[in-house]
């Protein structure tokens, strides 16, 4: 497993601190962690492009950890620069098919990646949850925040990494994070 910071996340556009992205690598699987404002560009710096993300997870829909998913839907409507076949997976919490549904009737079918593209899974925002996405494992439960709000925990060959987006106290996240590796919050 490889971490990457991208934002370390704020509301309140910083140079030095930019909004929540974090980039997680097992094997060859490149996943996302929230897409605030200035990710894209952070993930280019890092050498990833939108053509090379595999999984997308938004631990809730604040604007400080959405709003770059916005350009990169609108990206995988142009084939000169996103020429990725193979589906990216989208996991968010209960609602974000209302929200994105939402996202649509703003943006229209520009915001709308072409058919079989995108799997969405809204995951469970009352009880937790786990399931495989080999060759990882991934838990979530949910958090005290927005109703939607949950937090991620990914497990590969034995190591553990715990990602929750803002969250007030809860015992979930404890019970999640037990054991792990490396929490962030």
């Amino acid at each position: 497993m490889k971490i990457t910071i991208l934002g370390s996340g704020t509301g309140w556009p910083r140079l030095e601190r930019g909004a929540p992205g974090y980039l997680l690598q097992i094997e060859r699987e490149n996943i996302l962690l929230d897409f605030g404002p200035g990710t894209i560009v952070r993930l280019l710096k890092v050498g990833i492009t939108i053509n090379d993300l595999d999984v997308i997870c938004l631990s809730h829909f604040h604007p400080d950890h959405i709003t770059d998913l916005i350009p990169f839907l609108f990206a995988t409507r142009y084939a000169l620069g996103y020429t990725r076949r193979r589906a990216f997976k989208l996991l968010a919490g209960e609602g974000f098919r209302t929200f994105y549904g939402a996202l649509k009737g703003a943006f229209g079918s520009w915001v709308e990646p072409p058919a079989g593209l995108m799997e969405i899974q809204e995951l469970s925002t009352r009880y937790p949850s786990a399931f495989l996405l080999p060759p990882f494992e991934v838990r979530t439960a949910p958090m005290q925040h927005n109703p939607e709000s949950i937090a991620f925990r990914f497990d590969y060959q034995g190591k553990s990494f715990v990602y929750s987006g803002d969250t007030d106290f809860t015992p979930q996240l404890i019970e999640l994070a037990q054991e792990a590796d490396l929490l962030i919050i």
